[in-house]
């Protein structure tokens, strides 16, 4: 059975600590937060589509979608322009095998090389050791690239293109020894999800999830 990237990606995260933040804030301004966060994402990813895509643009005057076009803008401005120099897929289905499969945010060149590229928003600035889980995430994109289109050529390289509310912007490379690491976490937590049946997390699950991670040596 094939599994969604962001079901396995789950187990990858501190799902009790996402849980105590809920319970410190109150879940209804959790909500409110997760939420605003999540549609200034969809406008982010949007204003990209557009501008990489076919170079035109798009409208979009609500507050989240205003910010959406600013962190869309630092992104497109300093961090694809001129950089990017064939756009081979956007927004494109992923599979690899019966194992799992996702959407892939961009692939082509960049910088002379074949690379797997995911746009990410923030509420706030990130160091990369606390994004561990975006590194499994690039290279199950990269491994799932290689065989949902084994005609191009091979990728061996991923990119996060992150950018924070305040318009800070950050560039996470990976690639060699460490997307080794990050793909040989993944396929531990899709093993560990199919062993214990484990694809909506609730509280009862936080003790087997410790565990795991602990294993793998996330805090």
């Amino acid at each position: 059975m094939s599994v969604s990237i962001s079901k396995i990606l789950q187990v990858l995260d501190n799902p009790e600590a996402l849980q105590n933040w809920r319970e410190r804030v109150g879940h209804e301004e959790a909500e409110r937060i997760s939420k605003r966060s999540s549609t200034i994402g969809t406008a982010m990813h949007k204003f990209l589509e557009h501008w990489i895509g076919d170079d035109k643009d798009c409208v979009d005057l609500t507050e989240e979608g205003i910010l959406g076009r600013k962190m869309a803008q630092q992104i497109y401005d300093h961090a694809i322009k001129h950089k990017l120099e064939d756009c081979w897929h956007m927004e494109s289905k992923l599979k690899f095998g019966d194992h799992y499969h996702g959407r892939l945010d961009l692939a082509g060149i960049y910088y002379h090389q074949p690379v797997v590229i995911d746009f990410k928003q923030s509420n706030k600035p990130k160091r990369k050791e606390w994004c561990w889980k975006y590194m499994c995430q690039l290279a199950a994109y990269v491994l799932a690239h290689n065989s949902t289109f084994p005609n191009r050529p091979k990728i061996k390289k991923g990119i996060v293109l992150m950018c924070s509310q305040n318009l800070h912007l950050q560039k996470f490379e990976l690639e060699g020894q460490e997307l080794i690491k990050a793909w040989n976490h993944f396929k531990s937590a899709i093993r560990f999800c199919k062993d214990n049946d484990i694809y909506e997390i609730t509280p009862k699950h936080f003790d087997k999830i410790n565990i795991f991670r602990s294993k793998l040596g996330l805090r």
